[in-house]
């Protein structure tokens, strides 16, 4: 436990109590030096000199990283504060330093408080909830919070104190070095492992409405071989859909469909076939991946030089291990059979913020002299993106390194592409990757239809936007359903001042998931934050300026998505669609059952609204027509 101390040195000092994991200190506060050259200067318009004076050689303490920076960002937006009315020199000096404890102070060159206003000070409370605040009390003190009285004379200015006392119950690195052993003792040494089973896939951000599990699918046959020296992971697995298909996303598929994933080091790759698909976005999540398995966990707890103390879980006792790879945090438990029962970790993601993945592992079985679970869950954002039963596991297997091919390791990103092309007088579909957007000029502002995948590609969209329409601003973004791959860019778009237009049942899941830390990957929202403003819609929204229309419609009776929307514009009789229709590929397959089923019910939808389609902006594939689609669907002209 960590005593948190705020000193001002206007007559009161005040502590704080907080739940705390492990963390380095220097760590953190090289994250709040890049958070402050973000928004609050320019925020107030001033000229303010930051300073930083970090010690060398800082101990690691127990703390919790996002709360220690709402408690620093709040003391530096209140040092910025209260010098607004300073005509002279504006400082804001950050200084961590090591006596007996640990100490942070924060000030500046404002102009203090007057000693009549010391009463009426109020402090940040870190709850669970996140901050509070209450009136200075001299004297409180409880094992929630504490603030202790205390007189100093007031002076030029403001200096506000970390005091990051090493008390009782602080982690101990030798107590993890004992755990990590009984550990490794218990559930044998293992240089590599393969293991098998059986069980469920869960496609993250792909559930029939964002209250549902994710989309799951059935895995019939799984292989996972780890080799942790030469940090390589070959993940193999076999899905089918379940009977009858669960409703949700995902891309349709029929019969097996077989995967083979692979990482080994910084090299990520896919081998779906005999040619290896490079997967260089995958290769930081694959890897941290291999040090969520139990075994793979006691090695870099060991290894990153982790930290313990003691937990509880489920009512009993576990020690508590924690410890950083990279910017990742990773904490797991250990119970009183010195088995790994649980793993935690947080990785970025575009619409979930920093995102919980969480593992756990139960039933333990001896497999040949090593113990491993054969019970294993994964949950990321919520839900299960694994759940398997392993019936077989092997220590030290051969051949568990991988090599990793030269189209791989020669592989860079691919740069973000937006090819546009015009299908009526200010209309223009914006194509050129996997995911496609649509361009709508009105009178006074353009529209955007659709903000998929990432920050990257709705900013290589909004470029396009602005040389196709230069003078005129995005007013709104229509966002036709929730899924990740097509809600992982509108934020970008709040963050530029568009309205966000969308089906009801999709607002309350923007508004919580936007609402959690990004201090993993900080988008452009997250630096510059502001309210999103939304317009929702129950079953019809029509977008309009007196001349040209964009009407709405909740598709009714999907099983793709509850809240899916498509739009027509009725003047150019162009339907923009996501994900019921994706016309093939010339000389391609016909769409598997599922596929088919998604199209029949669009097309459904259009005979009961009776409307005129002639031509298709799809938001995945090429630009197609309604004569295409009848022939793909079989359907009379």
């Amino acid at each position: 436990m960590i005593l948190v101390s705020h000193k001002l040195d206007i007559r009161r000092n005040r502590a704080i109590y907080l739940p705390y994991f492990v963390e380095n200190t220097n760590a953190s506060f090289r994250m709040f030096f890049f958070l402050r050259s973000l928004q609050m200067p320019r925020g107030y318009g001033l000229q303010i000199m930051f300073q930083a004076e970090l010690a060398q050689g800082l101990p690691q303490v127990m703390a919790d990283r996002v709360q220690l920076q709402q408690v620093l960002m709040n003391l530096m937006i209140n040092g910025i504060d209260a010098m607004k009315d300073v005509d002279g020199v504006r400082e804001l000096t950050i200084n961590a330093r090591w006596t007996k404890k640990e100490q942070v102070s924060v000030s500046d060159t404002g102009v203090g408080l007057p000693p009549q206003q010391a009463d009426q000070t109020t402090v940040p409370v870190v709850r669970k909830a996140g901050l509070q605040y209450r009136p200075l009390q001299r004297g409180v003190f409880s094992s929630e919070l504490g603030i202790s009285g205390g007189v100093m004379a007031a002076k030029h200015g403001i200096k506000l104190v970390l005091l990051l006392a090493l008390l009782a119950g602080v982690a101990s690195a030798q107590d993890a070095k004992t755990a990590i052993q009984n550990a490794q003792k218990a559930m044998g040494d293992v240089k590599s492992i393969r293991y098998s089973g059986t069980g469920k896939a869960g496609g993250l951000g792909q559930n029939w409405n964002p209250t549902t599990t994710w989309h799951p699918t059935v895995i019939t046959n799984y292989t996972r071989t780890i080799d942790y020296a030469s940090r390589s992971s070959r993940e193999e697995l076999t899905r089918v859909q379940e009977n009858p298909p669960a409703r949700g996303g995902e891309a349709p598929f029929d019969g097996e469909q077989k995967q083979v994933n692979l990482v080994s080091g910084q090299y990520a790759w896919n081998q779906p076939g005999n040619a290896p698909q490079p997967a260089i976005a995958a290769a930081d999540e694959r890897q941290l991946q291999i040090w969520l398995t139990p075994h793979g966990f006691l090695s870099a707890a060991a290894e990153n030089n982790a930290l313990t103390k003691t937990g509880k879980e489920s009512g009993k006792k576990v020690s508590v291990l924690s410890f950083m790879i990279g910017k990742n945090k990773v904490t797991g438990d250990i119970d009183d059979q010195n088995l790994v029962t649980k793993v935690d970790t947080w990785i970025p993601h575009p619409v979930l913020g920093d995102m919980l993945v969480e593992t756990t592992y139960s039933d333990y079985k001896d497999f040949n002299g090593i113990k491993f679970p054969t019970h294993i869950v994964q949950k990321e954002g919520g839900f299960a993106t694994l759940d398997l039963t392993v019936t077989n596991a092997q220590a030290n297997v051969q051949n568990a390194s991988l090599q990793v091919p030269d189209a791989v390791r020669q592989a860079t990103a691919p740069p973000v592409r937006v090819v546009s092309q015009k299908m009526a007088d200010g209309v223009w579909f914006l194509g050129g990757g996997t995911h496609n957007s649509v361009l709508i000029e009105f009178k006074d502002y353009v529209a955007v239809v659709e903000a998929p995948n990432n920050e990257a590609r709705s900013d290589a969209v909004i470029a396009e936007v602005k040389r196709l329409v230069p003078a005129k601003p995005i007013k709104y973004l229509i966002n036709t359903h929730h899924h990740f791959d097509h809600s992982g860019g509108v934020r970008t778009y709040v963050a530029a001042g568009a309205t966000i237009i969308t089906n009801e049942g999709n607002k309350a899941l923007y508004e919580q998931a936007w609402n959690q830390p990004r201090t993993l990957d900080p988008d452009r929202l997250s630096q510059n934050p502001r309210k999103a403003t939304f317009i929702t819609f129950k079953d019809k929204y029509v977008l309009t300026d007196g001349n040209r229309s964009l009407e709405l419609y909740k598709t009714q009776r999907d099983n793709h998505n509850e809240f899916l929307t498509f739009g027509y514009l009725p003047k150019e009789k162009i339907l923009i669609e996501a994900d019921d229709f994706t016309p093939p590929a010339p000389n391609g397959p016909a769409p598997v059952p599922i596929a088919q089923a998604f199209g029949n019910n669009l097309y459904d939808n259009l005979q009961r609204l009776k409307i005129d389609v002639v031509a298709i902006a799809p938001l995945h594939g090429n630009v197609s027509s309604m004569s295409e689609m009848r022939k793909v669907l079989g359907k009379s002209s």
